[in-house]
């Protein structure tokens, strides 16, 4: 899994771009690390330590507060306390976020938990120019267009605006999510999305938009092996389907896939382990005459 992370165009290109998703990746994996565990040791110092680093992780990115219903909450409802393990997690999350929130709440006009940006993604992701034609399911711009006031007004405004267009428009809205997730997973406009992939090397890009298709079947694969082998899959999961919900309530672009380009890279990974398994078994197992022919241990 190390040696393909370290080989997959699609990380080397998210990493080159000094973006959020190279922090947002890094603390995704070592939540579902900490989940891993959470879920041998169930102890409420473990959950603890699972709700925190699912914190930081959602000041990074707000969708990682995806992860409490997608990982948290299975595993305390699995732990012998689960009453205890879930308010540590629960606690030790909010203790890392509340600092934030608190300056957002001395500095803003109106309540702003983590972030603004909802605001803007809401109004770029629904209006007529990304909800039929060529740019169904992406974002434009000039649907954000600069109003006066304090940030958290605009963004205020913006949530307002793009959840009426949504709603005035229900009927559009559940083709308009179809393409954003076939955006996100690299099945509408790959090669589009990869050179005009806001600032990051368009050679990587590319490179990345054909590779993440073997890594992808390979991830299934992977996924199919883990439950012929009965492990639990969902933890490996959550990160995509953190990217399906994040992209189908905001808008489709690859970028967004990065927490489940980490969690495909493991189940390729694990793919890749189980063929290599079963092809040493085959060499080793004796063929037709060859326990006759084998010498007599004494």
């Amino acid at each position: 899994a190390a040696a393909l992370a370290a080989a997959y165009p699609v990380l080397i290109s998210a990493d080159g771009a000094v973006m959020s998703e190279t922090l947002f990746g890094l603390l995704v994996v070592l939540a579902l690390l900490a989940a891993y565990g959470f879920r041998d040791h169930p102890k409420w110092q473990r959950a603890i330590h699972l709700g925190g680093i699912v914190g930081l992780a959602a000041l990074t990115r707000g969708e990682a507060l995806i992860l409490l219903p997608l990982v948290v909450v299975p595993l305390c409802l699995r732990a012998p306390r689960r009453a205890v393990t879930l308010v540590a997690a629960t606690a030790a999350c909010a203790a890392v976020i509340l600092p934030w929130t608190v300056r957002n709440l001395t500095t803003f006009d109106r309540v702003v938990p983590i972030s603004t940006n909802e605001g803007s993604t809401l109004a770029g992701a629904n209006c007529d120019a990304v909800y039929r034609g060529r740019d169904i399911g992406g974002w434009e711009i000039r649907c954000v267009p600069p109003i006066p006031g304090e940030e958290s007004v605009q963004a205020a405004r913006f949530r307002r605006e793009g959840l009426e267009y949504a709603l005035d428009h229900a009927g559009r809205l559940p083709v308009a999510m179809g393409a954003r997730v076939l955006r996100s997973f690299g099945l509408l406009q790959p090669l589009r999305h990869a050179r005009n992939a806001e600032g990051r090397a368009e050679t990587m890009e590319v490179l990345g938009a054909f590779a993440f298709y073997p890594v992808a079947l390979l991830g299934v694969a992977g996924a199919v092996v883990l439950r012929r082998r009965r492990a639990p899959l969902y933890l490996l999961l959550a990160p995509v389907a953190v990217t399906a919900i994040v992209t189908a309530l905001g808008y489709g672009v690859p970028r967004f896939r990065h927490p489940a380009d980490l969690a495909l890279v493991v189940l390729a990974a694990t793919a890749i382990d189980a063929l290599l398994r079963r092809r040493e078994g085959s060499a080793e197992r004796p063929g037709p005459g060859d326990q006759a022919r084998a010498p007599v241990p004494r």
